[in-house]
């Protein structure tokens, strides 16, 4: 997962809004991981549209979410289509569904993403290993505190690179970004991000056997011992891989490309062209 806002500025003390605040356990602000039905906040979509890109003998299942007001797709589907061409086949040959996905206010303030990784999804009709990929608000506006963690000054740094603007300030950074930043962000960087905790888990899988000395592991297995591992070192893993990969294609001449927009294409699909955030021809 890669997170676009990794601390909340305005939670100076740790103990607001918590037990010892003397806050309600009954009435936490938080985003359950799962309602009643068993379905995950992020797997429940308000009438997405399915549409299907291919190329080669992969076929490859987006799962469109509409968009509200002042919140945009900042990639097209044939944007993300173009990026996993250029990587590896293999690297994603078992990835089935891409979600572009409209989250809830509430989930933008208190779980904010660019995208995530998750195996074993069933959204819309499909199942499959996803990638997710938010709807951002434009202009999109994030406060951190001047005091960062080691991980935290990397990402702010990547994101400068990405083309977000960042004022340090006395009390903190301000970052601003524009839906060129963002596409920029989501498209070259956490897409693969994304795809490299795939072949993490994919290598991860195939020495499970030896390492556990479990006989055919089941899936569930390996995901929860994959899951186990901590989280920098799978972090580290899918960051290394997106920067390794973006150089190569930057070295290429691949990357940035201009944003592919097909309107009359879209709408046929069933995609509203006005969910998708126009970006210059110079973005990333």
């Amino acid at each position: 997962m890669q997170t676009n806002s990794p601390r909340d500025a305005r939670r100076r003390n740790r103990n607001i809004g918590t037990a010892k605040a003397g806050h309600g356990q009954n009435n936490r602000n938080v985003i359950p991981r799962q309602h009643v039905e068993g379905v995950r906040y992020y797997e429940r979509l308000t009438s997405p549209v399915v549409v299907t890109r291919e190329f080669g003998d992969h076929i490859f299942t987006f799962i469109v979410e509409p968009t509200r007001e002042g919140s945009f797709h900042c990639c097209t589907v044939d944007d993300v289509r173009e990026v996993l061409r250029l990587l590896p086949e293999k690297h994603h040959e078992d990835i089935a569904l891409i979600i572009l996905r409209q989250p809830t206010r509430r989930q933008e303030t208190l779980r904010s993403v660019w995208g995530l990784m998750a195996f074993a999804e069933h959204v819309a009709g499909h199942s499959g290993t996803a990638i997710y990929l938010d709807a951002q608000e434009v202009p999109w506006i994030a406060e951190w505190p001047r005091c960062l963690s080691l991980d935290e000054q990397r990402e702010l740094e990547r994101l400068r690179r990405d083309g977000h603007r960042v004022e340090s300030q006395r009390r903190g950074h301000v970052i601003r970004s524009g839906a060129e930043a963002i596409r920029a962000t989501q498209l070259f960087r956490t897409l693969p991000h994304e795809v490299g905790h795939n072949v993490d888990f994919n290598r991860f899988y195939e020495r499970a056997d030896a390492a556990y000395s479990v006989t055919d592991p089941g899936f569930d297995y390996v995901l929860n011992r994959y899951n186990a591992r901590p989280t920098t070192e799978r972090e580290a893993f899918a960051h290394r891989y997106a920067d390794e990969f973006r150089q190569a294609m930057i070295d290429a001449g691949h990357f940035p490309f201009p944003q592919i927009r097909d309107e009359e294409r879209m709408r046929l699909s069933g995609l509203d062209p006005d969910w998708f955030a126009v970006t210059s021809s110079d973005a990333g």
